[in-house]
């Protein structure tokens, strides 16, 4: 399995904090907003304000025009730096103001670099970890 690609600043990842948005636990990692799944909401609302670690592995950042049915899909905005076409699949390297991250797209994309591009995170699959203590937070 593919190690976690987390969003720390400064580094491959990020660490914010979770704001309350129209009622909903969302994480602000200052160039983005993704809110939490409803399933989810009651896990980290007792974290609200804290500084977190905001978690996605390559193979749960994809082309929206190709995600597979059913995901808890959250698109964001992000520059195409760099990529890599590995046969079944195309590694996409993205960046924001801030943060850096890949995805794992299908061989059919039209993403190239230097454009502007739109990942769909699927946040069934996000993980959460507690800045300070490093565990997961579930």
């Amino acid at each position: 399995m593919a190690p976690i690609r987390q969003v720390e600043i400064d580094v491959e990842v990020v660490s914010l904090d979770q704001v309350d948005r129209d009622g909903k636990v969302s994480v602000d990692t200052g160039d983005f907003l993704v809110p939490i799944p409803d399933d989810k909401q009651g896990i980290y609302r007792p974290h609200l304000g804290k500084e977190i670690v905001f978690g996605m592995r390559p193979e749960d950042i994809e082309d929206p025009q190709y995600c597979a049915p059913g995901i808890q899909e959250t698109c964001v905005e992000a520059r195409v730096t760099v990529t890599e076409l590995m046969g079944n699949e195309v590694v996409v390297y993205l960046e924001t103001d801030n943060h850096e991250f890949l995805g794992r797209f299908d061989p059919r994309t039209a993403v190239s670099v230097g454009q502007m591009a739109t990942p769909a995170f699927n946040m069934a699959n996000m993980h959460i970890f507690d800045k300070e203590t490093e565990l997961v937070i579930r």
